[in-house]
């Protein structure tokens, strides 16, 4: 249930940082499209695994809007990264210096946006005569990164795994709808790649996890290899390469006593495949490789076909050496795949095409690297799992780990860029009836009346078990306790506030005199994105409230003036709440009804629920067929 409920909560994080980034959607595509135009070079610069997801984008482009790719500078990229070599600081500047008048547009990804080597190129972007455009994608909200031309497109998070996810989908987007914008507009492509993300099974994820983080944390602690393949080329052989930069440098950071393992890829097989797409035999490639591998060493292979024959082949050889095989592919053909032995574990990923692909194994990647970490942190003897949440899972971010924890505070804060300084005092409400209504229906039905919709993560727990949240929504942005009680003085008997606190975990905002408060003036529950404190007392006044967990530290009161607002739209894992949307929260979790759903979603859940127990009263003591019916199907009754 660990692994399930960490694999849900990463991918729930990523869905949002990639709806977050859909506002500037349309303003990148206008960048590439008016640099692929103009006949100028696009370039492109990151560092370690973010080059990577710089080079799927110039694939991209070179795919489908013909643009002349030139990936020269990843070599000095790479080369500066792994041995950092001196003059790591200008190598992209130097390289770019050389064409610099030819150059229509740069791209570069930098999660912190202070890597010495990208702060170099786009300084000298700026002083070109005119300047060069720049299609910068940092992590946090971006204000630490400043250009003369061009945009910063923010993932809204500083969790680097996460923002490097989200850079790697937006980015090969954007880049696939410059050819025709309007033949699959961007917010079609990103619908599509949502729907994708969301189609992911987190049971067969979590089993597959599990298997990994044991195989290869017990690889490195043995100092056995650990093999990252794809023969077949194409944007998922980079995000292989991302694969093995994530198992090498980043699964034993911070963790004492732990050597970086050996991993094995071929980049120049995968480069050859990807960008000239001309190697005569791919397979003949990884049996060689697996020719000098060894029992219990790890390898995963990367597949978009999981029966064709350099697949097949290449299991075949991982098996004859007696490896511990993990092959990740999408949904194909129902007969069995190649390769019987037990020691062959397989991921089905949802069908999708080259570039989905390429960003969800690049999502397992990161899920692989955070659970082994835990792992490798923990005694041998216990699985990766003993004594560990969802979100202590989420918390082996290796954003501290790199420095990138000296981001101010406000860059921490989830969600889209809101209004800022802006108190609203009006706004429309559901009947009091409908919000009674509402309340005396299951959360989980009410999601179904959604079609699916409007759920909050399950990160997000009544704290107060036993009691109903339910109310039309105050908003409060950010974690100022100032604007969080200009939004208490303006809710009335019947609201709940909804506070956008950013979903910090280290301090809680609110607590039982607060709670207090708000219920002697007939205030209903609240909802916090963040850690409240004194749950003894909230459940001694019954004061349903919705939060990330408890913590007995919190803020500092009174502290200076931070940003907020009051009544504003805000988002809270990707879910956007509005001022007088409803809220409803029980103990499977907490759902958002908008406003003006209010009525058809109580009709929709009422009707549903009388339906259900009607055919379940039918069925009462009765077979339900399911035997029979898996019979027709093709099963075998033993």
């Amino acid at each position: 249930m660990v692994y399930e409920d960490f694999a849900r909560a990463y991918v729930t994080e990523v869905a949002a940082a990639v709806r977050r980034m859909l506002t500037g959607g349309a303003q990148a595509v206008e960048l590439l499209t008016k640099a692929t135009g103009g006949g100028g070079r696009v370039r492109a610069f990151g560092n370690g695994g973010s080059s990577a997801i710089v080079r799927s984008a110039l694939l991209q482009l070179h795919q489908h809007a013909g643009q002349a790719v030139d990936d020269s500078m990843m070599s000095p990229a790479a080369l500066a990264y792994g041995a950092q070599r001196h003059g790591y600081g200008t190598v992209f500047a130097r390289s770019l210096g050389r064409d610099l008048d030819r150059t229509g547009l740069v791209v570069v990804a930098s999660v912190s946006g202070r890597s010495e080597s990208v702060r170099e190129a786009v300084r000298l972007c700026g002083a070109g005569r005119p300047p060069v455009p720049v299609l910068a994608l940092v992590g946090g909200d971006g204000t630490q990164m400043a250009l003369v031309d061009g945009m910063v497109w923010a993932t809204g998070t500083t969790d680097q795994q996460v923002s490097e996810d989200a850079m790697l989908a937006v980015l090969t987007l954007a880049a696939a709808t410059v050819p025709d914008p309007h033949e699959v507009p961007l917010p079609t492509r990103w619908g599509r790649y949502l729907d994708t993300l969301h189609a992911v099974d987190t049971v067969l994820l979590a089993g597959f996890l599990e298997e990994a983080t044991e195989a290869v944390a017990d690889a490195i602690r043995g100092r056995r290899h650990i093999y990252v393949l794809c023969p077949d080329g194409g944007p998922l052989a980079l995000a292989g390469e991302h694969f093995a930069h994530n198992l090498n440098w980043d699964a034993p950071l911070g963790v004492e006593g732990v050597r970086p393992p050996v991993v094995i890829g071929d980049p120049s097989l995968a480069d050859m495949s990807a960008i000239y797409n001309d190697h005569p035999d791919p397979a003949h490639g990884v049996r060689h490789q697996l020719g000098s591998a060894s029992p219990h060493d790890v390898v995963f292979l990367l597949s978009y076909d999981r029966d064709s024959r350099t697949t097949r082949e290449a299991v075949s050889a991982a098996t004859a050496a007696g490896t511990r095989l993990f092959l990740l592919h999408p949904h194909g053909p129902a007969r069995p795949a190649a390769g019987p032995d037990r020691r062959l574990a397989r991921l089905v990923l949802p069908s999708a095409g080259h570039f989905t692909l390429a960003a969800l194994v690049q999502s397992v990647a990161h899920l692989v690297c955070r659970t082994t970490r835990a792992a490798l942190a923990a005694q041998p003897s216990r699985p990766a799992a003993t004594g560990l949440s969802p979100d202590d899972l989420m918390a082996q971010d290796l954003a501290p780990l790199r420095e990138l924890s000296t981001t101010p505070n406000s860059l921490r804060t989830k969600g889209p860029t809101m209004p800022a300084r802006e108190i609203h005092t009006e706004f429309l409400r559901p009947a009091r009836g409908e919000i009674a209504a509402l309340s005396r229906l299951p959360v989980a039905s009410i999601v179904d009346a959604l079609g699916k919709t409007g759920a909050l993560s399950h990160c997000l727990r009544l704290q107060t078990p036993g009691l109903i949240l339910c109310g039309s929504a105050v908003t409060a942005l950010g974690p100022d306790v100032t604007v969080r009680r200009a939004a208490i003085d303006l809710a009335q008997p019947g609201d709940i506030v909804v506070v956008a606190a950013g979903g910090g975990k280290e301090r809680s905002c609110f607590g039982g005199v607060t709670a207090a408060h708000m219920h002697s003036r007939g205030i209903t529950g609240v909802l916090v994105d963040g850690m409240v404190r004194d749950t003894a007392e909230l459940r001694r006044i019954a004061f349903p409230t919705v939060a990330r967990g408890t913590t007995p530290l919190n803020y500092d009161y009174p502290a200076g003036r931070q940003e907020g607002a009051v009544n504003v739209p805000v988002d809270i894992d990707g879910v956007l709440i509005s001022p007088g949307d409803v809220v409803v929260g029980d103990e499977d979790g907490t759902v958002v009804v908008p406003r003006d759903q209010v009525a058809a979603v109580i009709a929709t859940t009422q009707a549903a629920l009388t339906a259900e127990a009607a055919k379940w009263w039918s069925r009462r003591g009765k077979s339900l067929g399911a035997v029979q019916q898996l019979t027709e199907s093709g099963y075998t009754i033993i």
